[in-house]
């Protein structure tokens, strides 16, 4: 008896073990389109999408975002954030008013999806969406590792198999409302100095130190 319940426990560890462990090539496809990511400056012209779970009502808009190494810029809804690898300004536009702050690496990931799979492979399994098929993207699931911490339970990433480009990032949330990040186009940027808020282009602007 004690030998029986011994296989099934080595059973079940072995199981959860292997729940726990991303799929190497899927692992291998994602860390390709990262690696695309951050190879050199690029500029990304996107759109959000926000879906009720309740309702299932769509709430569109349009955006541009910026990413060199830890650099990264995002235009979204009447707001621009700047952040230049160790400070961040988050300028509104409506009260023609900036806050400076030097985020923690996690608040960045809240600014930026981009920057949210950027080292996912610490708390995040990576596996294939085997429930869909096609010729041009791979389809992969994020699960995450530290789902206490999280307020979603799976990130699906769409990726050009010609590529490796990233196409789209969607989060789909505990309470069954979902964000879609789609990249519309992307290319390779030369000045980077949109990383670094430039007090001169805003006249007037309200200054809020936070540091």
């Amino acid at each position: 008896m004690n030998k029986i319940f011994s296989v099934l426990f080595l059973m079940l560890v072995t199981l959860g073990l292997a729940a726990q462990t991303s799929d190497p090539k899927a692992k291998n496809i994602v860390d390709k389109a990262i690696s695309q990511l951050y190879k050199t400056p690029s500029k990304f012209d996107f759109t959000t999408t926000y879906i009720a779970g309740n309702t299932n009502q769509k709430e569109v808009q349009k955006g541009i975002c910026a990413i060199n190494g830890k650099r990264a810029y995002i235009s979204l809804a009447g707001m621009e954030t700047f952040f230049d690898g160790k400070t961040q300004w988050v300028y509104v536009k409506a009260n023609n008013e900036v806050s400076i702050s030097e985020p923690t690496a996690e608040e960045q990931k809240e600014m930026n999806p981009l920057m949210m799979i950027r080292g996912y492979e610490k708390t995040h399994r990576v596996v294939f969406d085997e429930t869909t098929n096609n010729q041009t993207l791979w389809y992969l699931f994020l699960y995450p590792t530290v789902s206490k911490k999280v307020d979603y339970f799976r990130i699906r990433l769409s990726i050009d198999k010609n590529t490796n480009q990233l196409k789209k990032i969607e989060f789909s949330q505990r309470n069954a409302d979902k964000l879609i990040f789609t990249i519309q186009k992307q290319q390779p940027m030369k000045d980077i100095s949109i990383f670094t808020f430039d007090k001169s282009k805003y006249p007037k602007v309200e200054m809020n130190d936070l540091r």
